[in-house]
């Protein structure tokens, strides 16, 4: 599916570059080994409760904000690849409200909301995700 792309195979790169109150730009070396075993497993179709499984142990650990959000977009793409759209929302509605973040970033995610609300179909609640959208693009 076209949205896991977007969510979950260039997660490091999009989050390079945030704005204040996050200076973060990297993993801790034990958080950044069981990210990537975890987002290798994404990539290559291994078992999404796998994916889960190990995301879930960072989820509860002490996460500078960069990790956090970077494990939160790879746990929402992996929600993606399950159908379970109202988890990935859940996890992508921060991010997407989150001034602090680059606007392409929290336009990208306000767009993958909207693609998740019509999987759903909930345009209604799409709508105000496509107004964001729309108005970071604009800036």
């Amino acid at each position: 599916m076209k949205l896991v792309v977007g969510l979950g195979l260039a997660v490091m790169t999009s989050l390079g570059a945030q704005a204040s109150p996050c200076t973060k730009t990297h993993f801790t070396s034990a958080n950044g080994d069981i990210y990537l075993e975890a987002e290798t497993a994404l990539i290559q179709g291994d078992d999404p409760q796998r994916v889960l499984d190990l995301t879930e142990d960072l989820w509860g650990s002490d996460l500078n904000c960069f990790e956090r959000d970077t494990v939160r977009r790879l746990r929402a793409a992996t929600f993606v690849e399950l159908q379970d759209y109202k988890s990935a929302i859940n996890l992508l509605k921060p991010l997407a409200l989150d001034e602090s973040l680059p606007d392409q970033q929290r336009a990208e995610t306000a767009n993958n909301l909207v693609e998740l609300y019509n999987q759903l179909g909930h345009p209604e609640d799409a709508a105000p995700y496509a107004e964001l959208r729309d108005r970071l693009r604009a800036d």
